[in-house]
């Protein structure tokens, strides 16, 4: 049994326990769940389908060009990263291993590395994406869903600011420009006016697969 029916099966397991608790000392035959039924609902659940197959598509090693802005109204600052793109879980997730520079708030260059799992959970119909990098100590959790052309991924984060001290948002937006190309874009508050404005732009090339 994988993780995935574990925690379905402990789902089931938590309902009959409250349905014990209730007080009732004499089970109720309407109150039993259909045991076939939970079986295809958890197969259903836990079954890879288009949409995962669609975030294999983006498997393999990509080269980046990035782009940052601090301020809308001056030059990016330019850097380049690898990103690795893998398989996990029998198709059922993507991790994300990046490795760049990005320049640090002394002016200075420093070293970028960062991690992400993404799925797209059957159940919600939602994707959904964590993600970690030595940049800070918070996970940051995406939802979201795909175009209806299948090209472009845009995904919300809510999350609290360590600089602002209070709770802001990233979007970001992944298209697929090519077979062997595509674009992430971040966008999230300026920090001056509140407004949205793209805070970073990866240009991606497919190295291999």
């Amino acid at each position: 049994m994988n993780r995935g029916s574990l925690a379905l099966a402990g789902c089931c397991v938590a309902s009959f326990a409250l349905a014990a608790c209730s007080g009732s000392s004499k089970p109720h035959a309407d109150a039993m769940p259909d045991m076939q039924q939970m079986g295809k609902d958890m197969m259903a659940a836990a079954t890879p389908g288009p949409m995962h197959k669609w975030l294999m598509e983006g498997c393999g090693t990509w080269d980046g060009k990035c782009k940052m802005w601090m301020d809308p109204s001056q030059p990016p600052q330019e850097s380049t990263c690898v990103t690795t793109i893998t398989s996990t879980m029998d198709g059922r997730f993507v991790r994300n291993e990046t490795h760049g520079s990005m320049m640090g708030m002394d002016g200075k260059p420093m070293a970028f590395e960062g991690s992400g799992l993404c799925g797209y959970n059957n159940t919600t119909g939602k994707f959904e994406m964590n993600w970690t990098d030595n940049m800070g100590t918070m996970q940051m959790n995406f939802t979201g869903g795909l175009s209806s052309d299948h090209k472009t991924l845009t995904t919300t984060s809510q999350f609290f600011c360590p600089i602002q001290h209070k709770t802001t948002w990233m979007r970001e937006v992944e298209t697929r420009t090519g077979p062997n190309s595509m674009t992430l874009e971040m966008f999230g508050p300026n920090m001056m006016d509140g407004k949205e404005m793209k805070v970073m732009e990866i240009q991606y090339t497919r190295r291999s697969r």
